[in-house]
Formats: C-alpha cells, sequence, structure tokens
C-alpha cells in the first residue's frame, strides 16, 4: 500500500512538470533583442541568436527604389543620423545613413542572412503596397536558402496587405495586431484565416474574455507589453499566452524559471507523502 502510494506521488509530479514544461510561453526578440542593441540593427538580431529565442520580430517598409529595409517608423529622424521619409530615399541613400550604434540600416535579406535560420522570423508589416516584394524574397529563401515554410510569421495592423501576403505565400502564417480591440475580432481574425492574435500594448486591450473569445476560435494568443515585470508575465501565463513579444528575452527567461520555481515549491508543497 505504501509502495503503491508512493508510486502515485512519483506519477503526480512527473504530469505536472511535463504540463509545466509545455506550459512556457515562446519567446519573441521584439526589433531584435533591443533592449541590449539598436533595434532592427545587425547587433540586435545577432544578440537575439545569442539568447537562444523561438522568434525574432522585426519591421518592414519599402523605400523609394522598392527594396524592403527594416526599420519600425516612416521616418529616419528617430533611429539614424537621417531625416525624412524613407518612402522618399532610395536604397543607395539609405545605405549612405547609419544608425544609432554607427551601423547601416539593413535590407529583409541582409537579416535573413544574419539570421541564417536560427530562427523562426515574425515581419511587422508597416504599410500597404509591399506583399508582392515580400513575398518574393521569402519563398527564395525558402526555396534556394534552407529556410523551411514553417519559420515564416507576418503580423500588424495592415490587415489588407497581410491577406495579400497570404494570397502570395499561402504557408505564412498570419497575426493581425490590435491595440484597442473591436468587437468580435477574434472572429474576423479566423475569416482572414489568421493563425492567432497579437494584442499590442496589452494594458490597453487585454482582458479574460478576450483571452476566451481567441482560444474558443482555435487561434493562438500572442502579447506585446512594455512592462515585462514578473507580475505582468504572470497575468500572460494565467490567461495561456502562447507568446510574449520583449526586448530583453534573457529576463523573460529568467522570469520563467523563477515562475517554474516557485509552482515547483508549491507543488511541492501539495505532495509531500
Amino acid at each position: 500500500m505504501r509502495f503503491l502510494k508512493f508510486y502515485l506521488c512519483l506519477l503526480i509530479l512527473s504530469f505536472n512538470n511535463f504540463i509545466l514544461e509545455g506550459s512556457r510561453s515562446m519567446i519573441i526578440a521584439h526589433r531584435g533583442a533591443s533592449g541590449y542593441a539598436a533595434e532592427n540593427s545587425k547587433s540586435s538580431f545577432k544578440k537575439a541568436i545569442e539568447f537562444d529565442v523561438e522568434m525574432v520580430e522585426f519591421d518592414v517598409h519599402k523605400c523609394k527604389s522598392n527594396d524592403i529595409i527594416v526599420m519600425h517608423d516612416t521616418t529616419l529622424d528617430r533611429t539614424t543620423n537621417g531625416r525624412g521619409l524613407i518612402s522618399e530615399k532610395t536604397l543607395d541613400e539609405l545605405k549612405s545613413l547609419r544608425l544609432k550604434d554607427g551601423s547601416q540600416i539593413l535590407t529583409l535579406s541582409e537579416v535573413l542572412d544574419v539570421l541564417n535560420p536560427k530562427s523562426s522570423v515574425v515581419l511587422d508589416i508597416k504599410e500597404e503596397g509591399i506583399a508582392s516584394q515580400l513575398a518574393s524574397t521569402i519563398n527564395d529563401y525558402v526555396e534556394n536558402k534552407n529556410w523551411n515554410k514553417e519559420q515564416f510569421f507576418a503580423t500588424g495592423f495592415q490587415h489588407n496587405e497581410l491577406k495579400l501576403l497570404k494570397d502570395l505565400c499561402p504557408f505564412i502564417k498570419l497575426m493581425p495586431s490590435a491595440i484597442f480591440t473591436p468587437y468580435k475580432f477574434a472572429k474576423v481574425a479566423k475569416e482572414m484565416g489568421a493563425y492567432g492574435v497579437c494584442l499590442i500594448n496589452i494594458e490597453n486591450c487585454f482582458s479574460e474574455s478576450l483571452a476566451k473569445d481567441i482560444k474558443d476560435e482555435g487561434l493562438k494568443l500572442w502579447a506585446w507589453t512594455p512592462d515585462e515585470s514578473i507580475q505582468a508575465i504572470k497575468r500572460l501565463k494565467k490567461f495561456d499566452v502562447d507568446a510574449i513579444m520583449v526586448d530583453f528575452p534573457d529576463d523573460l527567461k529568467k522570469i520563467f524559471a523563477e515562475i517554474a520555481k516557485q509552482d515547483e515549491i508549491k507543488r511541492q508543497k501539495r505532495l509531500q507523502c
């Protein structure tokens, strides 16, 4: 009888450990590991690789010469030594500028070459009229450069452009973004063939009912929040968020480890035999 009780305790503990390991949200490096290096720079992407994250997110724009470049803003002012709109500069003109760390502005191809392919990528589409060029590059890397179709995701507020990209690259997984979430957005995302929903700045839009709506539609739930505290991460884990986008990926790994440690202590107390 004592042996059976001991055996049952081991089974419960093993099952709990399995659930804990399987429940960890994936980590997405926001604009690379942008907490440690200039956002969307070669250094930030290399740092993300060092942290062994599951995914790397970055932003894409089209410049005057129709090349795809990687930058968040529509203008150059905040992140470079230049001024003006990206759309009014050719690639040669953009290459003559420097990011805040002294490095060059990168093209989509250059970012994919840096990642090569160490992680999945999340392309944040910042404007309309860009899907065709994105599809051309993505298909080239899948067909000729050893990238897997499963490694490509696309997000952003340009939902029509996301749908167009899906038409051109049927394998790409769409994660339409939302800040102030409209009524029944989960259903809208499902109808557009999305893989899931990415909630931006969760302080404005995240709720238990919304998380349930998204999950009930069979969609994945991602979140980005400027608050990377253990309290904020615990809240996201409570609602079964599948991936969390952060500037400091290593800190998130530490938080996951701390949460797991606390959970294990609680479980051990319950399972004392």
